[in-house]
């Protein structure tokens, strides 16, 4: 079946009626395909590896480095634990910190504090398996904290990977226009 090129009414003396017609415009159509930059924002993914961004929290805490990625804490005091540095995060941006513990006694809380020292996210650990907090950042670093909320507690934490959204100014995007005229006789 074939479409109508045309569509017209007349009235009965034969005067075309005023809207009362079209006609096919695709024949004046243009179609453009134009690329151009559009700021995105996109996740990260940042690795926590054994060195000195991983240090003790509270006296008498110790810290036993299993592998390049895992460390149990042993606390003999409240408050004790491990602090994970984190760097590189977009600031007033959405991250998230996320960590696997395979062992743990007692009670425990992971904590996100910012540079200035005010906490931005909290979550209590009690038992196994993997975690994930979110935050978001008012500096480019914080402070990764899990802590022993009872003394002589002892976890075992996989190191963390945490992800920051960051702003990347230009990719390429590509934008397709049609631009059609409208022709009335």
């Amino acid at each position: 079946m074939q479409a109508a090129g045309s569509i017209y009414d007349y009235y009965p003396f034969g005067m075309l009626m005023p809207g009362r017609y079209t006609r096919d415009t695709t024949v004046h159509c243009a179609v453009i395909t134009q690329t151009m930059l559009v700021p995105q924002w996109v996740y990260v993914n940042i690795p926590v590896v054994a060195g000195p961004a991983i240090t003790p929290q509270g006296g008498g805490t110790t810290l036993t480095f299993f592998s390049p990625t895992s460390v149990t804490v042993f606390s003999p005091m409240p408050m004790g634990g491990v602090n994970i540095a984190m760097s590189n995060l977009s600031v007033n941006g959405s991250s998230n910190i996320s960590y696997t513990i395979t062992t743990l006694t007692g009670n425990w809380t992971g904590q996100v504090t910012d540079s200035t020292g005010t906490i931005v996210a909290t979550q209590a650990v009690q038992g196994t398996g993997n975690f994930s907090l979110d935050f978001v950042p008012a500096s480019t670093t914080a402070t990764f904290s899990l802590f022993s909320v009872m003394p002589g507690g002892t976890i075992n934490v996989a190191y963390p990977g945490y992800k920051t959204l960051i702003y990347v100014p230009g990719k390429n995007a590509v934008r397709r226009i049609e631009l059609c005229t409208a022709i009335r006789w």
